[in-house]
């Protein structure tokens, strides 16, 4: 989280969320992580999408 220079007060709602109503995803390459996306549930539930990705982030050294 914090190499990413986010808003961590925003950053730990998303996670928040997440953990009751939500997936995380972390991308992990030679046992280090380098990436996080966090999906949140919609409202919905007949309408697409049921998920909102909230937040986003890669190592620098990873991205392109």
């Amino acid at each position: 989280m914090g190499p990413y220079k986010d808003p961590k007060k925003e950053t730990l709602e998303a996670l928040e969320i997440a953990f009751h109503n939500g997936i995380i995803l972390e991308a992990v390459l030679g046992g280090r992580r380098i990436g996080i996306a966090v999906l949140t549930r919609t409202r919905f539930d007949h309408f697409q999408p049921h998920y909102h990705l909230a937040y986003i982030a890669i190592d620098a050294s990873n991205r392109g």
